[in-house]
């Protein structure tokens, strides 16, 4: 069994999850997972990828993908000189992008400060309910169901576009509604139980 058949095997039980018309639950989601999963870096197999990701990671928890990315794209470099760097030459452009990285990375949060508001703006649009619909749990149900839809197309928009903050985006609200839709139907299978024990007293007083 290989790496990427391993990583696949906790997936399957939500691949298989149908919905309403028979149809897969989270469709994106599952081509999201295989997507990300058949990823490599260059010329290196998956195996390869994985592990000099981990070499990355290690002590350094913080790190984003753009970050990985570009230490990967250093190292896949250097290889072409033996990763010896006193041998690599220094040219203009690569003078020129040292400089800018700066602003490239200014850039880069900005972008991800304008995702993170639009996702907390999403957020707060599928939880806005006046008081007694959060006790409701067919409404928390509905609402949570939006939700996963909203990150659906989220991280459908950044698969599309290539866009790293919208997947991100997509896979935390993603997480939040499915952790809401847990949580609904928990409290919806315990009201009914507390509708039938109340039924099954009041009758017994009846009788």
């Amino acid at each position: 069994m290989t790496l990427v058949n391993a990583l696949m095997l906790p997936w399957q039980p939500i691949f298989f999850l149908r919905g309403k018309n028979s149809g897969p639950r989270y469709p994106l989601l599952g081509k999201l997972v295989k997507s990300l999963l058949c990823l490599s870096h260059g010329n290196a197999d998956v195996d390869r990828g994985f592990s000099e990701n981990r070499r990355l990671l290690l002590e350094r928890s913080n790190l984003s993908i753009e970050s990985i990315n570009g230490l990967r794209a250093i190292q896949s470099f250097s290889k072409r000189y033996n990763r010896d760097v006193a041998t690599i030459p220094i040219k203009a452009d690569m003078m020129k992008a040292a400089k800018q990285s700066h602003k490239r990375y200014i850039e880069r949060i900005a972008r991800e400060d304008e995702h993170a508001a639009k996702r907390s703006k999403l957020g707060s649009n599928c939880s806005s309910t006046k008081p007694q619909q959060k006790q409701d749990p067919n409404t928390e149900i509905h609402l949570a169901k939006k939700m996963l839809t909203n990150a659906e197309a989220l991280i459908a928009k950044g698969m599309k576009s290539q866009a790293f903050a919208d997947i991100a985006s997509g896979q935390a609200l993603l997480k939040e509604g499915q952790a809401r839709l847990a949580d609904a139907l928990h409290k919806l299978e315990a009201s009914k139980k507390v509708h039938v024990a109340r039924r099954c007293s009041f009758q017994c007083k009846i009788s």
